[in-house]
């Protein structure tokens, strides 16, 4: 069960960390439809609310890393 972050909406998208499952989970805003998930690669819970900057998210964990995490151009 996910206790989530507080959600980000940017660009159409839902993006929150699912607390101790230790994942940040984006979904599309209008259909709620799964677009992206980071999987295991976040070692830590996450509980702050991921952040978009300049097409780039970030999400601080309680591993006491900041992840980042860029589209593919």
């Amino acid at each position: 069960m996910w206790t989530p972050s507080p959600p980000t909406v940017a660009n159409g998208v839902v993006y929150f960390g699912t607390g101790r499952d230790a994942e940040v989970v984006a979904l599309n805003a209008s259909t709620g439809k799964l677009l992206w998930r980071s999987r295991k690669l976040i070692r830590g819970p996450l509980y702050a609310a991921p952040t978009v900057i300049d097409g780039g998210l970030f999400a601080a964990s309680w591993d006491q890393h900041l992840y980042a995490f860029t589209p593919k151009r």
